[in-house]
């Protein structure tokens, strides 16, 4: 069970997720633009999201303290690649799970773009709410 402490950092722990860098099963530090490039290399597509029921992105409560990493790579009609599927899904679980590292800088850049996001919603929120009102 995650401390209610802990589940108002999942939402800075989500949007840092795919943008820091990290190290691989090897050990190896990868710099963002490496990961990029083999994200686009091996996986179709991900996504993370925070909650039971897809995106909650500013809500903290009991219902929200779940992480979901989507991830999904492709059948290659190449026998000699390194990876099949199923393995590369699970090695970029497996990174992105214990070799991200998220250093100040960025941590402070993505703090910044969450608080931003917050005030642009509460603005447009508060302007639909103004125009029902009227």
């Amino acid at each position: 069970d995650l401390p209610d402490s802990l589940k108002l950092l999942l939402p800075l722990y989500k949007e840092l997720l795919l943008s820091c860098d990290m190290r691989n099963l090897e050990g190896r530090k990868l710099g963002y633009k490496e990961i990029v490039q083999m994200r686009k290399k091996e996986l179709v597509s991900e996504h993370v999201s925070i909650g039971t029921q897809g995106e909650m992105p500013f809500a903290c409560d009991s219902t929200s303290a779940v992480l979901t990493i989507d991830l999904s790579a492709s059948v290659s009609s190449n026998p000699e690649e390194e990876f099949s599927p199923f393995e590369s899904v699970v090695k970029w679980a497996k990174c992105f799970l214990y070799g991200a590292e998220f250093s100040p800088e960025r941590v402070a850049v993505t703090l910044s773009n969450l608080i931003s996001d917050a005030c642009d919603e509460c603005r447009e929120k508060s302007a639909v709410l103004a125009s029902c009102q009227s």
